[in-house]
């Protein structure tokens, strides 16, 4: 994948790509408020690049961290169904 086909299936990265020597990366981190579990675990990855392609990505981790499993409140669902 090219730098822009990445962007088109992710969005705008939290950084703007800038190539060095042929390499870049684009990292993808949520958003501070977001980021409810209290403990180590998932908040982004980053996305690297070598010569305009993808070469790899890594997970990145943090305390706290983000829960992309959460539901919406209960009181959501009862007001749903009703």
């Amino acid at each position: 994948m090219t730098v822009q086909e990445v962007v088109t299936a992710f969005g705008a990265p939290a950084n703007h790509p800038r190539s060095h020597a042929g390499v870049a990366t684009l990292r993808y981190i949520a958003p501070i408020g977001s980021r409810t579990v209290e403990r180590e675990g998932y908040v982004g990855f980053v996305v690297e690049f070598q010569n305009g392609r993808v070469s790899g990505f890594r997970k990145i981790s943090s305390n706290p961290s983000f829960d992309p499993v959460s539901r919406p409140p209960p009181s959501f669902w009862f007001t749903w169904r009703v």
